[in-house]
């Protein structure tokens, strides 16, 4: 007497219409798998200068051509208020701050005073990106230049850059140890924003002080001011994001 075939399984006998045919049921993934997102720093700087090379070409447009073109002033201008470029500038300075505090809150094992550190430097970069949107430096001015005790450059001018300046090195000086253990553990991430904030104090100071001795002024110093501006911001952008698409949260950041 013939014994029966050994059964395979029952969901194999209904799935298959034919002797010998047995179907494969692809394992599941775990519920603890964690998919990755695959980035490279190019990737968000490319179209960030690619947009403010856009600007600047508008820029340096609407202060060469003729009427009416003119007049797209009040959208193109570099050094004015409420245009595209500001809202650009404001907006990078906002989401620099809005990455940072999302570091702090996604990146696993950070001490206690690493997460300060990331929670000044995100509050930071949203008053900076209030500052651009109000044109609080200059109210700032304004505000003290009636104080004599206070360094300031020729004409009164640029009593912001010193009040900034103070409270820029009071707040490196209390956040020195974390700032080089951040630089430790994240060092791509950190040379990226050490560049971009080196590049913003060159446009926003640098550039600033030729202006206020009246060594170089007009649209191409301003042009030239602004664009240092939003590259430094692009820079520092790039690496909060990288700082929080890291290894150490949910999503990598790729390096090479």
């Amino acid at each position: 007497m013939d014994s029966p075939e050994p059964r395979i399984s029952g969901r194999a006998d209904a799935a298959s219409s034919g002797a010998g045919t047995v179907s494969q049921v692809p394992p599941r993934s775990s519920a603890h798998e964690v998919r990755h997102l695959s980035l490279t720093p190019w990737q968000l700087l490319l179209p960030l200068f690619a947009f403010e090379g856009f600007l600047l070409a508008m820029h340096a447009f609407v202060h060469t051509a003729p009427a009416p073109w003119d007049n797209l002033q009040i959208w193109f201008d570099l050094g004015a208020e409420g245009t595209v470029p500001a809202w650009f500038s404001s907006g990078q300075f906002l989401l620099v701050g809005l990455a940072l505090l999302a570091a702090a809150a996604l990146r696993r094992g950070v001490s206690p005073s690493k997460m300060r550190l990331l929670l000044v430097a995100g509050l930071g970069f949203i008053f900076l990106s209030a500052d651009e949107a109000a044109m609080i430096h200059e109210r700032i001015t304004r505000y003290f230049r009636t104080y004599e005790a206070l360094p300031r450059f020729a004409g009164n001018r640029g009593v912001w850059v010193f009040v900034y300046g103070a409270i820029g090195l009071v707040l490196f000086a209390v956040f020195i140890r974390s700032i080089a253990g951040f630089v430790r553990r994240l060092p791509r991430q950190s040379l990226l924003m050490a560049s971009g904030f080196t590049i913003i104090v060159l446009g926003a100071v640098g550039l600033e002080v030729l202006y206020f001795y009246d060594l170089w002024t007009g649209p191409t110093q301003t042009g030239a001011e602004e664009s240092l501006e939003m590259v430094g911001a692009s820079l520092i952008l790039t690496g909060a994001v990288a700082t929080v698409f890291d290894k150490a949260t949910l999503v990598h950041w790729r390096q090479s």
